[in-house]
C-alpha cells in the first residue's frame, strides 16, 4: 500500500483482503458460512436464468404464463412461403389466368361434398382437401405421404379416418399422461431447501412454460381425437369417402370441420394429426357468424387465432433441402 497525495491506492492482495474480508460479513448476515453462502448464490442464480430462458422459449406457448402474442403471431416462414408464392405467380405459373373471383374466400359444405365426388371419381388411394387460406411448408407433400405410412405401420392397416395436415397448438392441453413420479434420495441437510424452494418453484415453472413447450408432440403421426379442429387441410382414404359424402348430404350442416368431426365421433373413427404441421392457416375471416365471439382474444377473431407458432420457426433452406432430398428418393404411395 503506498499513499498519493493524500489518498491510499491498494494493491492487488489487499483488494483481494478486503473484498474477501467483505464477501464475509455479507455471508455472516445470512447466518451463513462463505461457503454455503457461495453455493446458495449459484442456486440462486441458477433459478433467475433458468426462468429467463424459460420465459424466452415459451414466449410462443399459447398455454404458458410467458406467450406474447404479438411475437407468436408474426408471420415468419410464413411470410416467405406467401413471397416464394407470388414470384411462382408472376413467373407465369398455370394459375396466372383465374381472377380473385375464381378464389373463394369460404369453402361451404356444398362445395365441399362436390370437390370430395370429384376427387372420389378419379380413383385416388388417398383424398387431401386444402382449404384457399393456408400457405404449405417446403416438402409438404413427401411429409404427408410419410405420415400415411406411419398410420399405417402402426395400425397393421391403412390409414384410418383422415390425417389433418395442420395443428392448432392453443388446443393441445394438459393430459394425465403427461406425468411420471420418481423417488428421489436427498440428504437431510438439502432436503429443507429442496422441498420449501426448489421442488415449488420447479413445478410452478413446469406449468409456467406450458404444455407445448415441455411436452410437445412427437414428430410424425400422434392420435388427434379429443382436440381436432377445422378443416384447413385433411387427408382421407378413398374408403371412407364415400360414407362421409352420404353424411353430408343427409345432415345438411353448414360447417364441413364441425360435421366431420361428428361423423368421427359417432362411429368411433381413428383421428391423425401430422407432427410437424405441414401447413400454416393464415386467414383471418371465418364463414362462422361468430367470428368475433368467445373463441376471439389477443384482439384477433377466431379464425385469426387458428394458428401453428412452430411453423413459423422453419428455415426455408433446411426445409428445401430436405424436398429436394425427398425428390431424388422418389416418395410415393
Amino acid at each position: 500500500m503506498r499513499a498519493i497525495k493524500g489518498s491510499t491506492v491498494l494493491n492487488g492482495k489487499q483488494w483481494r483482503s478486503q473484498g474477501s474480508h467483505f464477501y464475509n460479513r455479507v455471508a455472516a448476515k445470512f447466518a451463513l458460512t462463505p461457503s454455503r453462502f457461495t453455493a446458495y448464490s449459484l442456486l440462486a442464480l441458477f433459478v433467475i436464468i433458468a426462468t429467463l430462458y424459460v420465459r424466452n422459449t415459451s414466449s410462443r406457448d399459447p398455454g404458458s404464463w410467458f406467450f406474447d402474442p404479438e411475437t407468436a403471431y408474426t408471420q415468419k416462414y410464413s411470410a416467405v412461403r406467401q413471397w416464394q408464392a407470388e414470384r411462382f405467380i408472376e413467373s407465369g405459373s398455370q394459375t396466372t389466368h383465374l381472377s380473385s373471383g375464381r378464389r373463394p374466400q369460404q369453402i361451404r359444405l356444398y362445395d365441399y361434398t362436390y370437390l370430395l365426388k370429384a376427387c372420389y371419381d378419379t380413383e385416388a388411394p388417398y383424398i387431401a382437401t386444402i382449404e384457399d387460406d393456408v400457405v404449405a411448408m417446403d416438402g409438404w407433400y413427401h411429409r404427408t405421404i410419410e405420415g400415411i405410412k406411419q398410420a399405417g405401420r402402426d395400425q397393421t392397416q391403412a390409414l384410418d379416418f383422415f390425417l389433418t395436415v395442420v395443428t392448432v397448438a392453443g388446443l393441445v392441453y394438459w393430459t394425465q399422461s403427461n406425468f411420471t413420479f420418481m423417488d428421489v434420495i436427498l440428504t437431510p441437510r438439502l432436503s429443507l431447501f429442496i422441498y420449501a424452494g426448489l421442488v415449488p418453484w420447479a413445478i410452478i415453472l413446469t406449468f409456467a412454460e406450458g404444455r407445448v413447450t415441455v411436452f410437445p408432440l412427437p414428430q410424425g403421426i400422434n392420435e388427434m381425437n379429443n382436440f381436432g379442429c377445422c378443416a384447413q387441410g385433411l387427408v382421407y382414404p378413398r374408403t371412407k369417402v364415400v360414407d362421409l359424402i352420404d353424411f353430408y348430404t343427409s345432415t345438411r350442416v353448414e360447417f364441413a370441420d364441425m360435421l366431420t368431426e361428428q361423423y368421427a365421433n359417432e362411429h368411433n373413427e381413428q383421428r391423425w394429426a401430422l407432427t410437424p404441421s405441414v401447413l400454416q392457416h393464415i386467414g383471418a375471416k371465418s364463414s362462422k357468424p361468430d367470428d368475433f365471439g368467445h373463441g376471439a382474444k389477443y384482439s384477433r377473431s377466431v379464425a385469426g387465432t387458428i394458428w401453428n407458432f412452430v411453423f413459423e420457426l422453419n428455415h426455408a433452406k433446411t426445409l428445401r433441402e430436405e424436398h429436394e432430398a425427398a425428390v431424388i428418393d422418389s416418395v410415393d404411395l
